[in-house]
């Protein structure tokens, strides 16, 4: 959208068929940051029974995390974008072949997600299927989502989600994080993930932090949660590092945790705190 939309009431925007994004030789540049991008659009219903194709194929064989060549993509497309669309519905919806993230939730409040199907191959580069930053009161329910990193993934500035009734498999779970790169300061809280199954998945619940990041994970429950052939079913990294070269050591800062219930893999209750000072 190239500049703000106000509507009087409730706008709806209904996908029917096949909607397929151009050819990775058909961008402008390889650092596109978007293909479908939403930006304060309140009372948007972003709905309908057809698909969307990201194309995504010809990115992922050109990104730096399989190509180490001169002129490999850094940074691949994001599929749909949202960003400060506030009572926003996101329905009934295909989404497939991502060339990085699925869907993104940016600056959002009061969002509802729910049947959707969002696939992309087990080894396609930082596939999120739903990415959630700096957003408040969301609802992810009744949706299947397989891809090749998180299912749904939530970072700082994140609270009051509830995520109900989802399929994830394959892919890398649902993940808090990463949290705190840099040094920085990062907060996620009040997170609910409920009658929900993980299969084929390198983890379950899991959390990642970056070594010497500051602030706070907490109040997030599991609850009604089945996991089949999951390497991790609970993983929690505070030294969380993508470089192939290792990050340099820092020194160890204290970490709090808090479990107030056991966690086992099926039907379970899963309540921790989570410090970083």
């Amino acid at each position: 959208m190239g500049r703000d939309m106000q509507f009087k009431w409730r706008y709806t925007n209904h996908v029917e068929g096949s909607i397929v994004a151009p050819e990775v030789g058909k961008w402008n540049n390889h650092g596109a940051g978007k293909w479908l991008s939403f930006e304060r659009i309140d009372g948007l219903v972003f709905t309908g029974s057809g698909s969307m194709d990201g194309s995504g194929s010809g990115w992922w064989v050109r990104t730096c995390k399989f190509s180490h060549t001169q002129g490999c993509a850094s940074s691949s497309p994001t599929e749909i974008h949202f960003s400060r669309c506030n009572d926003l519905t996101v329905s009934n919806l295909s989404i497939m072949n991502s060339p990085q993230m699925s869907l993104v939730v940016l600056r959002c409040e009061n969002v509802y997600i729910n049947q959707l199907k969002i696939t992309s191959p087990e080894y396609s580069p930082n596939t999120d299927g739903i990415h959630l930053s700096e957003s408040q009161n969301v609802r992810i329910q009744n949706s299947i989502i397989g891809t090749g990193d998180d299912c749904i993934s939530i970072s700082d500035g994140t609270s009051n989600v509830v995520i109900d009734g989802i399929t994830c498999g394959p892919g890398h779970g649902i993940s808090i994080g990463s949290l705190g790169e840099d040094q920085s300061t990062a907060t996620v809280e009040k997170i609910s993930v409920s009658n929900s199954y993980f299969f084929n998945t390198t983890n379950g619940a899991r959390i990642k932090t970056w070594q010497g990041g500051k602030g706070y994970v907490r109040s997030i429950s599991y609850e009604n949660i089945a996991l089949s052939n999951v390497t991790n079913p609970i993983i929690i990294d505070q030294y969380y590092c993508l470089k192939e070269s290792g990050c340099p050591a820092q020194v160890r800062t204290h970490y709090h945790f808090v479990f107030r219930k056991q966690i086992c893999c099926r039907n379970t209750i899963f309540i921790f705190f989570l410090k970083i000072k």
